[in-house]
């Protein structure tokens, strides 16, 4: 993801490890997370134009991991960071799976962003699930 690139994707800045741990060091983003931006909201929901202007940049992200034969799996508005000048970032890329030919079998995700198929995730499911994930965000974001 870093040497390829996609203006929506949180970029790593540096990486060190020691005798325990690997860190990965990013920008901070201010205002934060779409989940702080939303709980402060007066009605906890994002003007129309808001939210049509967040989905059409995680449809992009989206749809450029999916390129990348790249499940997010774990699409939700902490996940999310909105920038100063109004673009998103998508972090926390931890539960990503790489999806080529066989079905995705683990449980990843958080339960209420997940598609029906990865509660019975033992059957399998692709990376398809990340459409679901973004239409569950959408619609919290607006209502």
């Amino acid at each position: 993801l870093q040497d390829k690139g996609s203006p929506f994707l949180m970029k790593l800045e540096y990486l060190f490890v020691d005798k325990f741990r690997i860190h990965f060091v990013m920008k901070y983003i201010r205002p934060g997370s779409l989940l702080y931006v939303l709980k402060n909201q007066p009605d906890k929901r994002l003007p129309e134009i808001a939210v049509k202007c967040i989905a059409a940049q995680l449809v992009l992200a989206i749809e450029y991991l999916q390129g990348l034969d790249i499940a997010y799996c774990d699409l939700k508005p902490a996940n999310v960071l909105i920038q100063n000048n109004g673009y998103i970032l998508l972090a926390d890329f931890g539960l990503c799976k790489l999806h080529r030919d066989s079905l995705l079998k683990s449980a990843s995700g958080t339960d209420c962003y997940k598609a029906p198929e990865m509660i019975d995730y033992e059957k399998g499911y692709d990376k398809c699930v990340d459409w679901w994930a973004l239409g569950v965000l959408c619609y919290e974001l607006a209502f």
